[in-house]
């Protein structure tokens, strides 16, 4: 995605008009270049605020971060907070950051303890009752998940403005899949395709579901819509294939994870993936190739791609035996 700068004359917007265009504006950046156009804002306290208040939605539309992206975003957001002391909203995001800096480190009651003070610092603040949802799940409770995801849910309605409130659902929607409570997200991902039928995102985690709850053929319904939905989205390519493999249509998930390749060759999950097709089909120097090209790219990028790194080595190891 190409990066955009902020500048040109500025129309005079309305206050709800104003939200969504930041909004938007954040949603079309990663969250490094997000972050440092946050930061170079704080001189505007106005529109501080209002980024404060965007920042933290790469965290619903994005998968689990690393610890370096929540190390960038736990420094702007101090910025910011230092900037704006009585800000009790960007007190409680910063805390919220925290936490998940935490998790992202391994130390799961610093995380846990962090998560509860912004809790209780904004009762109303949707991301503490996410990050506290995280942490319980992370400790395999899935009880205290699901009462925290309830209370979460209860909140999007009363205050999430109406534009980003199927993005809030939807991050819900995925802790649910995590938490294993798949009923609930099945029902929250089809209560925001009545809305939105066409958004891939919601095609996408619906299939996922499915596919962790053992209806392969009703994941690849939603798989396939998802793709149909937005063709030029690797993740959907990707999930598709993972519905594939589970039907044992090994050549479609081949296919699958060659297009997800194609849309973004520098992914080394998607990488190793493809090399696990192969290896699957037989093609030995088709998948050491790929098996190669996912070491080399996770190297280049541990924070992101630890995991994939030590299995593409492991991979590695064993055909060259």
């Amino acid at each position: 995605m190409r990066s955009q700068q902020p500048g040109g004359v500025r129309e005079k917007r309305t206050g709800s008009e104003n939200r969504l265009s930041i909004l938007l504006f954040a949603l079309t950046l990663p969250a490094t270049q997000t972050l440092s156009y946050a930061y170079q804002s704080q001189g505007n306290p106005a529109q501080s605020e209002e980024l404060l208040g965007s920042l933290y939605l790469n965290y619903l539309i994005s998968d689990e971060q690393s610890e370096g992206a929540w190390k960038l975003i736990t420094e702007a957001l101090q910025d910011a907070s230092s900037k704006q002391p009585n800000n009790a909203r960007g007190k409680s995001i910063l805390l919220f950051a925290g936490g998940q800096l935490a998790r992202a480190r391994g130390e799961p009651q610093r995380a846990e303890e962090s998560f509860e003070k912004a809790r209780k610092l904004n009762p109303a603040e949707i991301l503490p009752w996410l990050g506290l949802a995280e942490s319980a799940i992370d400790r395999g409770d899935r009880k205290k998940a699901g009462e925290y995801l309830r209370r979460a849910k209860e909140l999007v309605s009363q205050s999430a403005p109406d534009f980003a409130q199927h993005l809030y659902l939807a991050k819900i929607g995925s802790l649910y899949i995590k938490a294993g409570k798949h009923s609930e997200a099945v029902s929250i991902y089809e209560g925001i395709l009545s809305r939105k039928p066409a958004w891939d995102m919601a095609h996408r985690r619906l299939a996922e579901s499915f596919l962790r709850s053992g209806q392969p053929m009703q994941a690849l319904k939603h798989a396939n819509q998802a793709v149909t939905a937005e063709p030029k989205e690797p993740k959907n390519y990707s999930l598709l294939a993972s519905v594939q493999s589970e039907l044992r249509d090994l050549p479609g998930a081949l296919e699958s994870l060659r297009r997800a390749v194609e849309l973004d060759p520098e992914n080394a999950n998607y990488r190793y993936d493809l090399g696990a097709a192969y290896e699957s089909m037989g093609q030995k120097n088709d998948a050491l190739r790929e098996y190669s090209r996912a070491a080399d790219l996770a190297g280049k990028d541990r924070f992101r791609f630890s995991k994939v790194r030590l299995e593409s080595a492991a991979a590695l190891n064993r055909l060259h035996q």
